[in-house]
């Protein structure tokens, strides 16, 4: 039996060998720091890590942490695995299944009711999905990325915990593996020669389509842009899709949402004003960590549907991209003597002087601060998304059924019938709803046979579809557009259609 001292000395040393509970799970001591792995600190001048380097952290850490859960969802073309992490607190990745089955409700109002919308929107988390270094020369993110999930994996302090506790990240620490590899060997081979400003790479960095795998999201031709879309359009619905990028060196360091004219019709305006929103914490946060040099609202317009970040518009998701100033890969850039500095604008109110190195450690730092920033706007403004991404896919179905057109079809006659079954395919992975007629019917006085195929608007992929089958008109008096202005996707693959706008 016991005396008292005896009890007092056992308490003490279970109270030393137990660590106390934070309320978000039990967080071992034994967190690998990125430097353990990694061998350096991201963002140290002249290091690179490759993807085997990044993405053994991140199973290292899921290992490690109830927070984080990493999970393999395909190969690259040169095989690299894809991995996608999930980083939220221990009783959401718990109850995933639960979060999902609540996004696909929100997502398809006709699953669901108003009456068990403040049930959803009360037991449902924003879910944020994030691409990393989509370009793999644009390297800043992914680098930045495993100390992105280790103060994640590691912090307490109230922003932490309420992040954690109402935001489900469905992280990508990088969408482009393969390039990610090949820059960083590539760059590391000539530094460790002792050639401190190494040549570019003498090679397109992905194995088909070069730098433009970020103009293929209403096309779907790439195994990365495949794998994506099952975790955005199948598994998670996103409300906020975050794509981060980079840019020239130039100007501003950083560019920001909000975005430039013109804004494509057929988006939701609660689009427009949520990225207004989100933009003012990126600014703010960015501002107060000593990072003021940024711009919003010019470059980048919501006129263009084929990118990471504007295909989402078209679902009614809040489609993000953020363009950090590049340096020389992991090689700073140096002073610009007499560099002419720009007026101050209200969208540019802190013109970048050039009158001091810019490092891989800066676009390490803004990435990280822009992204928490994201993350505590989506913690802090909960319901409203939930509320606003329900009622936006509302908004859609009734719109389809009070607006031309009312629906497109796809007889079953083509001159080319592998083309016609490849559209298909392409948007099926996009979410979108079509219906294989029964029998012989008439629309829009044009009979049809069984077999036709139909594409009703009233779906909540509304904007989707009417983009994809309708022909573009770039608003004059506005300027050159930035990007591509045609994606008619049939009528670029020789698919016959009609257009229907009389309900039937």
């Amino acid at each position: 039996m016991l005396n008292f001292r005896s009890t007092i000395c056992l308490i003490i040393c279970l109270m030393i060998l137990i660590p106390a509970s934070t309320g978000l799970g039990f967080q071992s001591t034994n967190i690998p720091t990125p430097e353990s792995i990694l061998g350096f600190k991201p963002g140290t001048d002249y290091k690179l890590a490759n993807w085997d380097k990044i993405s053994r952290y991140y199973l290292a850490i899921s290992e490690a942490s109830d927070r984080i859960e990493v999970t393999e969802v395909g190969k690259t073309p040169m095989g690299n695995p894809m991995l996608v992490a999930l980083i939220s607190s221990p009783e959401n990745i718990r109850n995933k299944e639960i979060i999902k089955e609540i996004q696909h409700k929100l997502a398809d109002p006709r699953k669901t009711s108003d009456s068990e919308l403040p049930s959803l929107v009360s037991n449902g988390k924003t879910v944020i999905l994030m691409t990393f270094s989509l370009h793999g020369s644009e390297c800043g993110a992914t680098q930045m990325s495993p100390q992105f999930a280790y103060e994640l994996a590691t912090k307490n302090d109230p922003d932490t915990r309420q992040i954690l506790d109402n935001v489900m990240i469905v992280l990508f620490p990088s969408a482009n593996p393969d390039g990610v590899t090949l820059i960083a060997d590539h760059y590391m081979s000539y530094i460790e020669k002792g050639e401190m400003q190494p040549p570019g790479l003498p090679r397109v960095y992905n194995k088909y389509v070069g730098h433009d795998n970020n103009r293929d999201w209403y096309m779907l031709t790439q195994d990365e842009s495949k794998i994506i879309a099952h975790q955005l359009y199948d598994v998670w619905l996103p409300e906020i899709v975050f794509d981060m990028h980079q840019m020239g060196n130039g100007g501003a360091r950083f560019f920001l949402p909000p975005f430039a004219d013109p804004i494509n019709p057929v988006i939701h305006p609660l689009i427009v004003r949520q990225l207004a929103l989100i933009g003012g914490y990126f600014s703010t946060d960015l501002i107060s960590a000593g990072y003021p040099w940024v711009e919003n609202q010019s470059r980048f317009s919501m006129w263009w549907h084929g990118g990471m970040r504007t295909a989402p518009y078209y679902h009614n998701m809040i489609g993000i991209l953020t363009e950090a100033a590049s340096a020389n890969l992991a090689s700073p850039i140096p002073p610009r003597e007499n560099a002419r500095v720009v007026p101050a604008t209200i969208n540019y109110p802190v013109p970048w002087k050039h009158d001091r190195p810019w490092t891989i450690g800066d676009i390490v730092e803004q990435d990280k601060v822009a992204a928490f920033a994201l993350l505590k706007a989506a913690a802090r403004n909960k319901d409203m998304f939930l509320n606003n991404y329900y009622r936006m896919n509302k908004d859609a179905i009734k719109q389809g059924t009070e607006e031309k057109p009312y629906a497109y079809i796809i007889p079953p006659a083509q001159h080319d019938q592998g083309a016609a079954v490849y559209f298909l395919e392409i948007m099926l992975r996009q979410a979108t709803e079509f219906r294989e007629a029964l029998s012989d019917f008439t629309a829009g006085g044009k009979s049809y046979p069984k077999g036709s195929i139909i594409a009703y608007l009233a779906q909540p992929a509304r904007p989707h579809v009417e983009a994809i089958f309708s022909t573009q008109k770039y608003p004059t008096g506005i300027g050159q557009p930035y990007d591509i202005t045609g994606w008619t996707l049939p009528m670029q693959m020789g698919v016959e259609y009609d257009r229907i706008d009389n309900s039937f």
